[in-house]
């Protein structure tokens, strides 16, 4: 097994340097490189015709990379950020799947390897093995490598062995091409979808007070700071109306949010502010992220008709 295990970590490591740490070759290259780019061998048939005679010139590109079938990558939503995120490889054979950590992002529209950094390192390529409906966990943090990605689709592939590629009748009699057997799964990047939302039910608004929902993110939890901004945007300059910290939240106990909870907070201004005429407002709060990064500031509008 430890040879195996050895024979897996260096063709996986010799996937990574062709594959996993160089730009796109130029085009007279692609026959050579070991990225993933078909899945099946594909023989083209081209026609010239000279005033002299008529050439058939057969041609076969073989294949570069096989799909698993029996594996198969899990991405980890609350993860995905545009510099990495987490996934699991799960075997779904009834016999043990060797794998590697040798990922990398492909284009889904020329099933090529993302451009890289002049200077990006090596993922690591330590192997494991993985038994029936085993699985792993992997982190890939990929802002080094690529840099942070842009919104879009994209495709996380990773190496999973080297296999023996299947042989044509033309060529049973040849010693069997050892191919990169890869598992993929489609990875989309939406910095959106990882943004709180806080809104005001227009059923909730009187002129003294308001129901806030806020709905967190997926990413991480988030405590609310108990303190709360009334702003009139009627005119063309917001205006401060109040400033207040929320007692009642405070009593209540109930001010964390964790990823992907709703919170309702009720807000009575009568006795600290009064009731507000006819017009345009917004509430403000403040969300403090679990992580320490910086406190985020997120408004709700509203509007008060007579």
């Amino acid at each position: 097994m430890k040879q195996f295990l050895l024979a897996v970590l260096v063709c996986a490591g010799a996937w990574c340097l062709a594959g996993c740490n160089q730009n796109a070759q130029p085009d007279e290259d692609a026959a050579e490189s070991s990225a993933a780019e078909t899945t099946a061998a594909v023989t083209t048939v081209t026609t010239v015709t000279t005033a002299a005679e008529t050439t058939t010139v057969t041609t076969t590109t073989q294949a570069q990379y096989l799909l698993a079938e029996d594996a198969a990558l899990e991405i980890d939503l609350s993860s995905v950020r545009a510099t990495g995120c987490k996934f699991t490889v799960v075997n779904h054979g009834e016999a043990n799947q060797p794998y590697s950590k040798c990922w990398r992002l492909v284009d889904p529209e020329t099933d090529r390897e993302l451009p890289q950094h002049s200077d990006a390192e090596l993922s690591d390529a330590a192997a494991g093995v993985l038994p029936p409906e085993g699985s792993t966990e992997i982190t890939a943090e990929w802002e080094e490598r690529y840099g942070p990605l842009n919104d879009g689709v994209y495709l996380l592939e990773l190496v999973l062995e080297q296999a023996a590629e299947e042989q044509s009748e033309e060529s049973s009699g040849a010693e069997a091409r050892k191919i990169p057997k890869v598992a993929r799964a489609e990875l989309e990047i939406d910095s959106g979808g990882f943004v709180p939302r806080v809104s005001i039910d227009p059923a909730t608004v009187t002129p003294e007070g308001c129901t806030l929902t806020v709905r967190n993110s997926p990413d991480m939890g988030r405590t609310y700071t108990l303190v709360y901004r009334l702003y009139d945007e009627t005119g063309a300059k917001r205006m401060e109306l109040l400033r207040e910290y929320d007692k009642e939240t405070k009593l209540a106990n109930d001010y964390h949010l964790e990823p992907g909870a709703v919170m309702q907070i009720k807000y009575n201004w009568r006795e600290t502010y009064g009731a507000l005429l006819e017009g345009k407002y917004a509430v403000e709060i403040d969300l403090m992220p679990d992580d320490g990064s910086p406190t985020m500031s997120y408004t709700a509008a509203f509007e008060i008709k007579e």
